[in-house]
């Protein structure tokens, strides 16, 4: 079929044209349904946070979240005013600028509010449900971590392992890319340089996204989801392949066609995710993530022709996890958890010493302490 160029255009066929809507669509339904599962894991979470409420385990780790959610909005509100021609580009002229960017900025606060549910309930639920079912995985949580320190050699150990990662998942999803690209028919919709670059600052826009993405997602499908999985399907492969499945899902709408790939490839890097988080622990995947978006975010400042300016940027967000490892490598506090005592505050070490003293009364009356 010859098509032409007229007015700076292509003429592009329709056949094709309707093969790209409708893999949008079920890239569409295929995000809906991620949605839902998203949904009743959130609301799962809930459930469990409100029923063990009184469970020592989130009363420790509850604050340590919090902390990072709002770490998590104020760095997203950032990235909101650092992306603001973003913004403006979508500014109809026949209504009020004011009205338009109170409008838009009030949805913002919306989903950032949403946002941080998404990701404080899943993170306490996730905690104490990891607690229960992988007692002897203390690295696939943050609960080690509140109980000892966050500076220490082990620390350091854990983002190394990351940096490590990091080129693997990088080589793994070129590994599936290429088997793709060559046997599947598989191509994606190749972009200017990067969605980034319109940022006042496209290399901290990187740094949010990756931070937000990282820190979200790995609670939510590895520490919750594997383990809820766990305790109510009774089987970690299959905790594994579930969260992993969930976790592809949520991918199916980017410009990546057929857009099923997407879904295997992600679920595929989901069931390794899974395993490494129960083999070495939840704070590898984290930098590993934060470094695969960060550097899929500035790979065209760091491969391509850009600016000095932009490539020392992005090579300095990428080297941020190292230089907190050499940092915590040499304050090298000692990795031993405290005793719960130790974390209480003042109120509940005066009704610990009561209830201990209570037992103790009990007890030499020779009255069971029940």
């Amino acid at each position: 079929e010859l098509r032409e160029f007229y007015k700076s255009k292509l003429d592009v066929p329709e056949k094709f044209q309707r093969y790209i809507e409708n893999q949008f669509a079920i890239g569409e339904n295929l995000s809906s349904l991620f949605f839902l599962f998203l949904i009743l894991l959130l609301a799962w979470s809930a459930y469990i946070v409100n029923k063990e409420r009184h469970n020592l385990m989130i009363r420790l780790c509850k604050k340590l979240f919090v902390y990072l959610a709002i770490f998590l909005v104020l760095i997203n509100i950032a990235y909101n005013f650092n992306n603001i021609q973003n913004i403006i580009i979508y500014y109809p002229t026949s209504i009020n600028l004011i009205t338009f960017m109170v409008s838009f900025f009030l949805k913002i606060a919306t989903g950032l509010i949403f946002f941080s549910i998404c990701f404080i309930l899943p993170g306490i639920a996730g905690e104490s449900l990891r607690y229960n079912v992988l007692p002897n995985n203390k690295y696939s949580s943050f609960l080690h971590y509140v109980r000892s320190t966050f500076y220490s050699r082990d620390m350091s150990k854990q983002i190394m392992l990351g940096y490590i990662l990091f080129l693997i998942f990088l080589g793994f999803q070129s590994v599936l890319f290429y088997f793709g690209q060559r046997y599947l028919g598989v191509w994606r919709e190749w972009i200017k340089l990067t969605h980034l670059s319109s940022a006042y600052v496209p290399f901290l826009s990187a740094f949010i996204v990756a931070s937000s993405v990282s820190l979200n997602e790995e609670v939510i499908f590895r520490l919750f989801s594997i383990s809820w999985a766990k305790k109510y399907l009774k089987n970690t492969i299959i905790a594994v392949i579930f969260s992993a499945f969930i976790w592809g899902l949520g991918h199916s709408e980017y410009a990546i066609f057929p857009v099923w790939f997407r879904v295997i490839e992600v679920t595929m890097l989901g069931f390794l995710s899974g395993f490494i988080f129960i083999r070495y622990g939840l704070i590898a995947l984290i930098v590993a993530h934060y470094l695969f978006d960060v550097f899929w975010g500035t790979a065209a400042y760091i491969l391509g022709h850009s600016s000095a300016y932009l490539f020392a940027g992005s090579i300095f967000i990428l080297a941020i996890p190292l230089i907190f490892a050499i940092v915590t490598y040499f304050i090298n506090k000692e990795d031993r958890e405290r005793e719960v005592e130790l974390i209480l505050n003042q109120t509940e070490k005066w009704n610990l010493n009561i209830l201990i003293t209570f037992v103790s009364s009990r007890k030499s009356q020779g009255i069971s302490a029940e």
